[in-house]
């Protein structure tokens, strides 16, 4: 297993919420980095959906986040047979420090124009 993926597991609590630990292995000075942050909100909203790509992916930093237990909610915008929406919050300390938006399809099933 990369370094990565042990990093950024999920614990599913049910109803589109999942806990994770934010470690310092990713950290630029005390705050982790933020593309480790998206990714570990990617995983959560790809865990909720039947399409395992990425298409776009917006993500917004609302407050500094540190190592520690953080909390994530998905909330399903759409769900398509070609492609699939999420809203991922993530909190911590009960603030919200991370909202996400994933659109989310199969490459397998497009074509190459």
């Amino acid at each position: 297993m990369y370094e990565l993926d042990a990093d950024s597991q999920l614990q599913a609590m049910g109803n589109g919420a999942f806990r994770s630990a934010v470690t310092d292995r990713f950290s630029i000075g005390s705050a982790p980095n933020g593309g480790y942050l998206a990714f570990i909100a990617l995983r959560a909203a790809l865990a909720t959906t039947p399409h395992p790509d990425p298409f776009s992916v917006t993500t917004h930093y609302l407050a500094t986040a540190r190592p520690g237990e953080v909390t994530l909610n998905v909330e399903s915008v759409r769900t398509g047979r070609g492609h699939s929406t999420r809203e991922v919050r993530m909190h911590q300390g009960g603030k919200e420090i991370l909202r996400q938006l994933a659109v989310l399809g199969d490459l397998s099933t497009t074509r190459a124009w």
